[in-house]
């Protein structure tokens, strides 16, 4: 005897890893021009053993693609098949395509995902102390004396996702690019920035207004500003008793000179009251040089400020390059051209290298039972003593030299 038993298998069950069908997939931000995939995982949910399921031909609408496409597979019960779907990043905006995936699911036989984002091209944005400025604004410098260093210091940041590219920033009227601070050509990727640093022409009393652009592959471009200032007769010169104080030597020193360069660890050795010998002779050694122009006033205790012929104050503007940090408010020593600053201190550590007897193995010589153990050495030997203390004399490093030739009279022996 035969006995036949039918046995009904438990149908297919489609699901979808990333979303229910009418759910919604949401990438966000993107950046634009990239390429960006989305994949979706379609399972088989039936536990084996039950029916396979067979997928249709799976279409899709919208701003995006089918890149892997699994239509008209066969998908066994517990197994998957993916599709990867491309998003159109071309063009910045909001994005949304929907994807439907058609199977022999009798309860979902047609499946939908939706997916959205948002494409974001470059974005450039321009701020000025802090805060953001729209293009067609003004920057006020204020008033700034006649003859000083007025200076805006811009930053650009790229605040989109793609990279920006920055055109040739061009400046008008009364208006300068300080050389080393144009990002003219420069590339940003998404949240860099770049530094832009406008002079303005302090030479002539009065308002001075010019204009800033900045064009770049932002849709906005270009951006644009009105860059306005006004110079005022400067006040008289004001006489210091003395070029620096040791503790502005120090930093200048350290703003200029790497770690281990041997003049700032010479310098560095030093105790204080040492150190202070050493900018005193060095102040000494500028006054004794022969500097362009004369004193700002008689009998002054040393030789700078200095005026022109026309009794202006000598602040050459744009001859020397010298580190934006040098140049703002808080290096501002009463009427030091920034050159003489530095080469003051460039050469208080010179007499400090000197008085140390620093070699070119860059070791210090010396006993160590005299207090010299090395760079770091606490102390200095008789002889070290007796170098600081030694009478100064017209004799400029030849560092100092380079950075304060241009205001000098006439030739000085170099040390």
């Amino acid at each position: 005897m035969t006995v036949e038993v039918s046995v009904t298998l438990p149908v297919a069950d489609i699901s979808v890893d990333e979303a229910v069908s009418g759910g919604t997939i949401d990438l966000g931000n993107i950046a634009q021009g990239g390429t960006i995939t989305q994949t979706i995982t379609i399972n088989n949910a039936a536990t084996a053993p039950a029916q396979d399921l067979t997928l249709g031909t799976l279409s899709i609408s919208g701003d995006a693609t089918i890149s892997t496409d699994p239509s008209d597979s066969v998908i066994a019960a517990g197994g998957s098949a993916e599709a990867v779907v491309t998003i159109d990043t071309a063009t910045a905006g909001a994005k949304s395509a929907t994807l439907t995936i058609p199977s022999d699911d009798a309860d979902t036989p047609s499946y939908t995902v939706t997916i959205e984002a948002v494409v974001v091209g470059q974005q450039l944005e321009v701020q000025y102390g802090g805060n953001a400025l729209a293009s067609g604004g003004t920057i006020d410098l204020g008033e700034a004396a006649q003859l000083s260093q007025h200076r805006a210091i811009i930053t650009i940041e790229n605040t989109g996702l793609a990279d920006l590219t920055l055109g040739t920033i061009t400046v008008s009227g009364r208006l300068s690019i300080v050389a080393g601070y144009d990002p003219s050509g420069t590339t940003l990727a998404a949240g860099e920035t770049a530094t832009l640093t406008v002079a303005v022409d302090s030479g002539t009393l009065g308002a001075v207004a010019g204009a800033v652009s900045v064009p770049s592959d932002d849709s906005g471009s270009p951006w644009v500003a009105t860059l306005e200032a006004v110079i005022v007769a400067a006040d008289a010169p004001s006489i210091r008793s003395a070029y620096l104080t040791v503790s502005e030597c120090t930093a200048i020193l350290h703003e200029m000179l790497l770690g281990a360069d041997l003049m700032r660890r010479a310098w560095d050795s030093l105790e204080s009251d040492d150190q202070l010998k050493c900018v005193t002779n060095a102040s000494i050694d500028f006054d004794t040089v022969r500097w362009d122009g004369a004193v700002a006033v008689d009998g002054q205790a040393m030789m700078w400020p200095r005026i022109d012929e026309y009794g202006e104050i000598i602040l050459p503007n744009g001859e020397l390059l010298i580190p934006d940090s040098l140049g703002t408010e808080g290096w501002s020593y009463t009427n030091l051209p920034a050159a003489i600053r530095i080469g003051v201190a460039l050469q208080a550590a010179a007499r400090a290298a000197a008085a140390l007897r620093i070699d070119t193995t860059q070791e210090v010589l010396g006993k160590a039972a005299a207090g010299i153990t090395g760079i770091a050495g606490a102390g200095l030997s008789q002889s070290a003593e007796a170098h600081i203390a030694r009478q100064p004399s017209s004799v400029l490093h030849w560092t100092v030299l380079k950075i304060v030739r241009p205001f000098i009279a006439n030739s000085v022996e170099v040390l």
